[in-house]
């Protein structure tokens, strides 16, 4: 990845400064400074993202794009909402906002 950034000329002698200091171009310069001060990945983490983010591309390659597929699931997720918020009424539970079914309702 390449980026551009403007560097006002304080902050360019600075860098040029700390370049010449260690015999380093001003990008190596750069590099450590973000490699210092950003905390490192944990790749257990990461591949946790990247098995969600795979699950969740996989259920939009699902999703109907017909209108009346679309009207029909829109319609099964307020039903759903309602008979959700149904049950947590009916056991002593706050109910959650969704105002679509609460004017359904």
């Amino acid at each position: 990845m390449s980026l551009v950034i403007e560097f006002s000329p304080p902050e360019e002698a600075r860098l040029q400064a700390a370049a010449e200091r260690e015999g380093v171009p001003i990008t190596d310069i750069i590099r450590k400074a973000v490699t210092n001060y950003l905390p490192p990945v944990d790749e257990t983490e990461a591949q946790k993202n990247a098995a969600s983010i795979a699950l969740l591309r996989s259920w939009l390659n699902q999703a109907p794009t017909d209108p009346e597929a679309v009207r029909e699931a829109e319609e099964d997720l307020r039903e759903f909402k309602k008979n959700l918020n149904f049950a947590r009424k009916e056991a002593g539970g706050t109910r959650l906002p969704y105002p679509e079914v609460e004017q359904a309702a």
